[in-house]
């Protein structure tokens, strides 16, 4: 897809790329190695997609927002006992 916005921007020389990871992209977060690496590469690649696409006017941005109560922590797999959503849930207090 990256190949398609590129050479469609290309002669029209603008167009943005919008990514969105999370403020754990910039800071490991505890009890969420797991969470932070998938993010930091959102990061990394949305760093490397600009870099490459700036010589044909194509933006990329990556958005990191930072804690947000979701109902991510009422799946099983963070229940409210879990290290993770109890660092979670302090952090949006």
């Amino acid at each position: 897809m990256i190949n398609q916005v590129r050479l469609s921007h290309a002669t029209n020389n603008l167009g943005v790329v919008v990514n969105v990871a999370s403020v754990a992209g910039l800071l490991g977060i505890p009890y969420g190695s797991y969470y932070s690496a998938t993010k930091f590469s959102v990061v990394g690649y949305s760093d490397s997609l600009r870099r490459e696409l700036q010589s044909v006017g194509v933006r990329v941005a990556c958005l990191e927002p930072g804690f947000a109560k979701t109902n991510i922590l009422h799946m099983p797999k963070f229940s409210k006992t879990s290290e993770f959503a109890k660092y979670v849930e302090s952090k949006t207090h």
